[in-house]
């Protein structure tokens, strides 16, 4: 199966019917003191990869497993629920968490 990335309003819509349907937590962001800190992290957390964080390689924490990747491994955005606020926003997420929630 193809994944891509979320792009229009009828994607979006069609994911929040599915999270409000199966699951309301799954698609919950993790709040940000549950994140992975900057300190604890040199290199991107995806599996295959050994990019090393720097001057010209950015961390991005992905929101819903909280962990630290690459810009090539969280390129993703999805749907996911802000506790907080009430809403859903796009939001940056992980290869893996993609692949988990969607699949």
């Amino acid at each position: 199966m193809l994944v891509r990335r979320v792009t229009n309003n009828t994607t979006l819509l069609r994911l929040r019917y599915i999270c409000v349907v199966e699951d309301p937590t799954k698609f919950a962001k993790r709040p940000v003191h549950e994140w992975v800190p900057d300190h604890h992290v040199q290199t991107c957390q995806h599996t295959s990869c050994l990019n090393t964080f720097g001057l010209f390689m950015r961390r991005h924490h992905c929101r819903s497993c909280g962990h630290i990747f690459c810009y090539k491994h969280s390129a993703n955005q999805l749907a996911l629920f802000d506790v907080r606020d009430h809403a859903f926003s796009n939001s940056r997420v992980c290869d893996g968490c993609l692949y988990r929630l969607l699949l």
